[in-house]
């Protein structure tokens, strides 16, 4: 609890596009209180403790980017840490960010069907100059705590009411099967496969060769599981 014989100590967050922490560190100053500006990351390497300070603050926006969601992935980096104990290795969350940022190479969205609003989810695209396609398939599967009607209904503190949760019932859940078509029939192609899941890191699973205008590529994917397929035209 903070001393109030003393001037509060306010922790202000920056990095990764916040902006206005200057602004908020003047005005605790204008108010007599003591401000310091710290990057996030030296919260998330354990080099600061915001248990020093009586005031945590997260000003501004435009983190990452100012992007739909960008406030999720911020949230997300401090909940779950992007990094391991050591501070530099990437968590299972933050090896998830970088399979889905492979998706940036191939910004054409391609068409997809068979995925779900239910535990499976299918991102495709293609690379501008059109020799490489990119397909991230997750098995994220809603935890049995998330599911069904919550204890004391969907109003919050007699304040706000948020979206009734849903019953799921997982069958036939425990891996996938894709099959890419329109690819040319007279090219051959490699496909890399990449997985992040409890027991596999982010690395290259395995590199297979298909030769046709389709190509079917199955496996299994256990939640929560991310598979990466990397389709490219053969060189030889």
């Amino acid at each position: 609890m903070a001393d109030l014989a003393q001037a509060p100590k306010a922790l202000i967050l920056t990095g990764f596009g916040i902006n206005c922490e200057e602004e908020m560190a003047a005005a605790y100053r204008l108010a007599g209180g003591e401000a310091t500006i710290v990057h996030l990351n030296e919260v998330l390497h354990g080099r600061v403790s915001i248990h020093d300070f009586d005031i945590l603050n997260f000003p501004g926006g435009f983190s990452f980017g100012d992007d739909l969601g960008s406030g999720v992935v911020l949230a997300n980096k401090l909940r779950y840490r992007q990094t391991g104990a050591d501070g530099r290795t990437p968590s299972k969350v933050g090896q998830a960010m970088i399979a889905l940022g492979r998706l940036k190479s191939t910004p054409e969205r391609l068409p997809v069907v068979g995925d779900d609003k239910d535990g499976f989810a299918v991102q495709a695209g293609r690379s501008e100059s059109g020799d490489e396609i990119t397909i991230v398939i997750s098995n994220y599967e809603v935890p049995e705590a998330l599911r069904g009607p919550r204890e004391g209904g969907d109003r919050l503190a007699d304040m706000l009411n948020v979206l009734p949760r849903r019953d799921f019932v997982y069958a036939d859940n425990e891996g996938f099967e894709a099959t890419v078509t329109g690819l040319d029939a007279d090219a051959t192609y490699l496909v890399e496969r990449y997985r992040v899941s409890d027991t596999w890191d982010y690395r290259l699973l395995s590199t297979e060769r298909f030769a046709g205008a389709g190509l079917t590529i199955s496996g299994p994917l256990a939640a929560p599981g991310i598979e990466v397929l990397v389709i490219k035209a053969a060189t030889e």
